[in-house]
């Protein structure tokens, strides 16, 4: 599933403005471009904030 910045924003409790920040500061990932438009895979951004997304940490349980 991808998501504009508003719709990524608000799926993560985040004005749009703060998801822009989290983007440029590196915390969560740049957007695909598809013709044109920015849009975020939203099965990554998941993973971040599950912490699937994080290397060398199998085995911890959060």
């Amino acid at each position: 599933m991808l998501a504009s910045d508003l719709k990524a924003a608000k799926l993560l409790d985040m004005t749009r403005a703060e998801f822009l920040e989290r983007v440029e500061t590196g915390v969560l990932p740049k957007p695909c471009d598809i013709g044109g438009l920015k849009r975020w895979d939203m099965a990554t951004i998941r993973k971040i904030v599950t912490g699937e997304a994080v290397e060398g940490m199998g085995g911890v349980n959060w």
